[in-house]
């Protein structure tokens, strides 16, 4: 499909436009909403706050998960809703939420990400493996923002009781699920493809997008994968729905394994950085293409990522 220069131009100052709120409301409004927020509930003051986020621990591992939940929702799915309310668009409509999921979908969907989960393990093995780029400062902010985020997750995943985890699932799996499909998909690929007409390109763009927003170079390989799973599970069902529940579902299983992983060493190939061996991958990806053509063959694509 030809897109006039106007066209063109226009989505390409609407990217521009949700990269600056996207940056205003996830690097200044709800970072403050959030440590006001904080600040509030503990009675603490502004040097307190600045220190416990700068120097987390176990023993403020509540604050960092209620700033973790209101940064993320701000800054993702707040950054959408404030973008589609300037140019007042219907935003139920325009990413795909006010259709109802069905239950055979969902199950093809757990499948496909139950079968993906080895893949990406074994991505994330050979991503560790390549080097950081030196250029323009590079390896140095990546290996900062991934000391920063490891140092973070681990006192996350410090679940001594069943409540804790069901708390994690909340606040590392669904509440970040929810805003960055909202962001990435619901909106981003949209966008991407309103602006190039290319269903490969708005993907991969949107996928690749997703994966340096995570700031994690020796894991950037597998979450562009899942970029492109959930990227294309919308992309043929046009529905928000079912790339929040398998992105839940992905975050849940780390989440879990976790859980169990930290209290047995029987349950050591269930943590984030076990490799698993050649023949489990080659199985898991024969079984994960087998579920992905029943899944195909299910969703009769319309429009594509485009549809309106």
């Amino acid at each position: 499909m030809n897109v006039n220069l106007g066209e063109r131009i226009d989505q390409a100052s609407r990217f521009l436009v949700l990269m600056g709120i996207y940056i205003l409301t996830s690097l200044v409004v709800f970072p403050l909403l959030a440590a006001l927020l904080v600040m509030a509930i503990y009675g603490l003051n502004v040097q307190e706050t600045l220190s416990i986020l700068q120097n987390p621990n176990a023993d403020t591992i509540n604050i960092l998960k209620i700033f973790q939940v209101v940064v993320s929702l701000g800054g993702f799915a707040g950054a959408a809703f404030i973008f589609l309310r300037i140019y007042k668009v219907h935003a139920l409509n325009f990413l795909n939420l006010s259709q109802k999921p069905n239950i055979l979908t969902i199950f093809i969907v757990s499948m496909m990400v139950l079968f993906f989960v080895p893949i990406v393990l074994y991505l994330g093995a050979l991503n560790s493996h390549i080097p950081i780029p030196e250029w323009f400062g590079l390896k140095e902010m990546f290996l900062k923002a991934e000391q920063s985020r490891s140092r973070i997750t681990e006192i996350f995943l410090v679940m001594p009781n069943v409540q804790s985890l069901l708390l994690n699932i909340l606040v590392m799996a669904l509440v970040p699920a929810l805003a960055e499909e909202i962001f990435f998909r619901g909106l981003l690929q949209r966008y991407l493809f309103l602006w190039n007409r290319s269903v490969f390109k708005s993907i991969f763009l949107s996928a690749l997008i997703f994966s340096l927003f995570h700031f994690r170079f020796n894991q950037i390989i597998p979450i562009l994968a899942a970029g492109f799973l959930f990227g294309y599970i919308y992309h043929y069902t046009q529905n928000l729905y079912y790339t929040i529940f398998g992105h839940v579902l992905y975050n849940s299983i780390v989440i879990v394994a976790n859980f169990f992983a930290s209290r047995s060493s029987r349950f050591d190939f269930m943590k984030e950085d076990y490799s698993p061996s050649v023949i489990i991958v080659l199985i898991s990806a024969l079984a994960f293409v087998f579920v992905w053509s029943i899944f195909i063959k299910k969703n009769i694509l319309v429009k594509g990522a485009g549809h309106e």
